[in-house]
């Protein structure tokens, strides 16, 4: 199963573009189960909308690997190093999905991001039932990609959108 592509963008304090970075992005063993528990209607395993699914950035450098659970090194602070997904709609084709997230963080002192996944409620290889939430390195994560260092500074907005590819 192809896991699709990803596009985060950075925006400064007058709403003009800075910065792009696109990348295709690696579908987790975690995220073809939660599919499939999906497809069988699972109890506890929860949709990937507005109100359940999340995008997270890190700092992390590792190469990936579909058995990855979580990112390298997840960003977390108060004000939101994990964002609920603003937007879950299917793309340009009748097999993609389209997933995504705002942050803004006004005035918070960003490191440098270079990776990001999606994360979602659901059971992982082990039959664990993992809890997404705005807390780093919860829920399961069902892809992850990684991108060429990008700076966020304290007034700059910051747009993740993902394309789930299911063929």
């Amino acid at each position: 199963m192809k896991g699709g592509e990803f596009e985060l963008r950075i925006y400064d304090c007058n709403g003009r573009l800075k910065e792009i970075r696109r990348s295709h992005n690696t579908m987790t063993t975690n995220g073809i189960n939660y599919i499939a528990d999906r497809w069988r209607n699972r109890s506890n395993v929860k949709e990937l909308s507005t109100g359940s699914g999340w995008i997270a950035v890190g700092c992390g450098s590792g190469p990936i690997s579909a058995a990855d659970i979580t990112l390298g090194s997840e960003v977390c602070w108060a004000s939101g190093g994990r964002m609920k997904c603003s937007s879950v709609s299917r793309g340009t084709t009748s097999t993609q999905l389209v997933c995504a997230a705002n942050f803004s963080t006004s005035g918070a002192i960003w490191p440098t991001i270079n990776e990001t996944g999606i994360f979602v409620t659901g059971y992982d290889t082990t039959d664990t039932l993992q809890v997404a939430d705005s807390g780093p390195d919860t829920g399961l994560m069902i892809c992850r990609a990684t991108f060429a260092d990008v700076n966020k500074t304290g007034s700059d907005t910051m747009s993740v959108i993902w394309k789930l590819n299911m063929t």
